[in-house]
């Protein structure tokens, strides 16, 4: 069986295994028939144990605690198994990343590579347009590293089409092999996982919300912002997330600004168990 390898150099955590990240590593296997290895220095086992069960995907996964010995041990990885890499994929556009592909890319003669990147445009945009940052003598430095990494993939994603263009006119070699992909959800085992579907009559009049609540790009603010200013009749809202002391002064805040949605707003816990 043929391989996608993912080196994931930060935390797995329950959040990129209930993300899009997952369904890559998903659907790599059930639409195109590869085996999905994710190489990664830790797995949080206990936030999401069903992982372990599941045939399709290996994780090698090892606890470190020096940040850069990681590095280290997934060159070590590739030195070893890049022959057997039919597909190496990455996240994000980093120093890291270029290495580990030269790495690959001399090993294996049949090389593939697949960049996902996740990239903030408001920090692109904040940096004068730069990927790295505004800081001149940084940018020449990087340039070259830059372009280097574009040329040798054969494939690069972003999820919004204002990202892909805005890389397309900050870099022409951008234009051979980038690419929208967006953010998308499994519509079939979601049918599947559910079983029956409720008729439009059977459903509750409810909106729910499931993100990194106070985080600027979700802009939560502008949301409650909205709900104050409509009259929402006999529709209930749910957002989900998890809950730390900044999260409870604002909608404590919230709460004491309008007290008549207490009985409308709710906000709760995520469910980590999918």
């Amino acid at each position: 069986m043929k391989t996608f390898t993912t080196l994931f150099y930060l935390w797995l955590t329950n959040q990129h295994l209930t993300k899009e990240t997952w369904l890559i590593w998903y659907y790599m296997y059930k639409r195109f028939g590869y085996k999905s290895k994710i190489i990664t220095p830790e797995i949080k086992w206990e936030e999401y144990p069903e992982a372990k069960f599941i045939n399709w995907v290996e994780i090698v996964s090892k606890k470190w605690f020096k940040i850069w010995l990681i590095h280290f041990w997934l060159i070590g990885y590739l030195l070893k198994n890049s022959k057997k890499t039919d597909i190496l994929n990455l996240f994000h556009f980093s120093l890291p990343s270029l290495f580990y592909w030269l790495i690959y890319k001399l090993l294996n003669k049949r090389w593939f590579i697949y960049l996902k990147l996740d990239y903030n445009i408001n920090l692109f945009k904040d940096n004068g347009y730069k990927i790295y940052n505004i800081n001149p003598i940084i940018n020449v430095i990087s340039t070259p590293f830059e372009n280097l990494l574009i040329n040798i993939c054969n494939i690069i994603s972003v999820e919004a089409e204002e990202w892909e263009n805005l890389l397309k006119n900050y870099n022409k070699r951008f234009e051979k092999n980038l690419i929208c992909m967006p953010n998308w959800a499994d519509d079939i085992n979601i049918k599947n996982a559910i079983g029956h579907i409720n008729s439009f009559q059977e459903k509750e009049n409810l909106i729910i919300t499931v993100w990194r609540n106070w985080t600027y790009q979700k802009n939560t603010e502008m949301l409650l912002n909205i709900i104050s200013n409509t009259n929402l009749k006999n529709w209930k809202i749910k957002i989900i997330w998890s809950i730390d002391n900044v999260f409870i002064e604002k909608i404590k805040k919230f709460f004491k600004e309008y007290p008549h949605f207490k009985t409308i707003v709710e906000f709760t816990w995520p469910k980590t168990k999918k």
